[in-house]
């Protein structure tokens, strides 16, 4: 980590109206906005839009991810509207530190091709077209090897942060092995376990929405359950 952070990373500081990046130019980085706020501008001219479109962006948010795994052009302008504070991380450094332990490498590589494959699938019908703020399927949980959650689940068992008997260590193993849900750590560094939902929202050309409205069975007879139809969803599909 003291590596990333003395090699790959640097901090900029940027004035209202300076621009981050601009359309058309060669993406060598990738941004987090620390502090302020900017607007993302995208036109038919170097972006699948038809018309202008302008997007606020908060300090928290990520631009240009894609930098990092794959060769990306900005597909429009950042500009800064108050004074903002942005960390950046260089792509060509970034590779160069993660080949020097062959573990980070392994999982880092998986990573990268899961998302440069988001990238190249993202056309409409299916998906929206990839921007400088987002790629659409990109969720950590989708990319990231189960081998990264199965070592969390270890660390986090073996630390005493939970407690699991066998039984129940056992079956979110298979779970994780098999794609059925996913671990993440959240802000208070607690594991957190993650099922992806799939649903779906069926219309008619009269406005008319499909959706079930209740369910019955012998025991209990009728229940109300207003929802749309859906699934789980496994990790990558």
């Amino acid at each position: 980590v003291k590596v990333l952070c003395r090699e790959c990373l640097s901090i900029k500081f940027l004035r209202p109206e300076d621009d981050l990046f601009l359309a058309g130019e060669i993406a060598d980085y990738a941004y987090y906005l620390a502090e302020g706020r900017g607007v993302y501008v995208q036109r038919p001219s170097f972006a699948m839009v038809d018309e202008d479109v302008q997007i606020r962006v908060n300090a928290g948010a990520w631009l240009c991810e894609a930098a990092l795994w794959c060769q990306w052009r900005h597909l429009g302008n950042m500009t800064a509207t108050s004074f903002c504070k942005v960390l950046t991380i260089s792509a060509s450094k970034l590779a160069d530190v993660v080949h020097m332990k062959s573990a980070i490498e392994t999982t880092t590589v998986t990573y990268a091709k899961r998302f440069h494959e988001r990238v190249t699938l993202s056309i409409p019908p299916h998906a929206p077209w990839p921007t400088d703020l987002h790629v659409a399927f990109t969720e950590t949980s989708d990319l990231l090897s189960k081998d990264v959650e199965l070592n969390l689940l270890g660390l986090a068992l073996n630390n005493g942060k939970i407690y699991l008997d066998d039984n129940q260590k056992l079956m979110l193993q298979n779970e994780l092995s098999q794609g059925k849900c996913c671990l993440q750590c959240d802000q208070q560094d607690n594991l957190v376990r993650i099922v992806a939902l799939v649903a779906l929202q069926i219309q008619s050309e009269s406005g008319d929405i499909f959706a079930q409205v209740g369910s019955w069975s012998e025991e209990t007879g009728a229940k109300a359950s207003c929802q749309l139809p859906g699934t789980k969803r496994q990790r990558g599909e």
